[in-house]
This record gives structure tokens, C-alpha cells and sequence, in this order.
């Protein structure tokens, strides 16, 4: 535990100083101090109902569940799913980027249209 303060606070000195994790410091803070953060925040997240339609931007390649199980309940108006051909990590490299925008745009028309 004692090691886990210490090295905490090596990493917090350094951000402080605007300087980045040590590089003896790298592979704990990528795989024990990232992971209880995201834990501690997953745990403390309390979302709230959004009052309107979500648009959200579907990667194909990835589809492994529906996101209106997820999402869906995070909304009072429902989910507009709108597919991009790409993975969840190229959706924002072309031409991939380019699909995303024009989606995107006619989303963002149609919710002009709306008001």
C-alpha cells in the first residue's frame, strides 16, 4: 500500500510540473493506477434522464449489442442509431470521418428541422 502512495504521488508531482509519468512509473500507472480510476469512476457515475432524443453514431464493424440497452434508457424521446462503416477505432480517420460528418450534418438538419 505504502508503494502505491508513493508512487501516486511521484505522478502527481510530475503532472503538477506538466511533465509526463516517469518512465519507471509507466507500466504501474497504465496498469494499476488507470484501471482503479476508471473503476472508482464507473462506481460514482449516476446518470441522469436526458430530455430528448440521443443520436447516436453506431461503428459497424463492432455491433455487438444494441445500444438501446444502454442508452436507450438514458432518454425521455428514444434513440436515433445512426450506422458508420468503420471499428470504434478508425471512425475518425478517412474515410471513415467522412461518413461520420455527413451523418453528422443530416442529424444536426434534421434536429434544426424539429424545433
Amino acid at each position: 500500500k505504502a508503494k502505491f502512495a508513493l508512487a501516486k504521488a511521484l505522478i502527481s508531482f510530475n503532472f503538477r510540473l506538466g511533465r509526463s509519468v516517469p518512465s519507471f512509473l509507466r507500466e504501474y500507472y497504465t496498469s494499476v493506477i488507470i484501471p482503479n480510476v476508471n473503476i472508482q469512476a464507473e462506481k460514482d457515475y449516476s446518470p441522469s434522464i436526458y430530455p430528448g432524443l440521443i443520436t447516436f453514431f453506431q461503428a459497424t464493424a463492432e455491433v455487438e449489442r444494441d445500444p438501446r440497452m444502454f442508452w436507450g434508457k438514458l432518454t425521455s424521446e428514444g434513440l436515433d442509431v445512426r450506422m458508420v462503416p468503420a471499428t470504434h477505432k478508425d471512425i475518425l480517420v478517412d474515410p471513415n470521418v467522412q461518413v461520420l460528418a455527413e451523418k453528422l450534418g443530416a442529424a444536426l438538419e434534421e434536429a434544426r428541422a424539429r424545433r
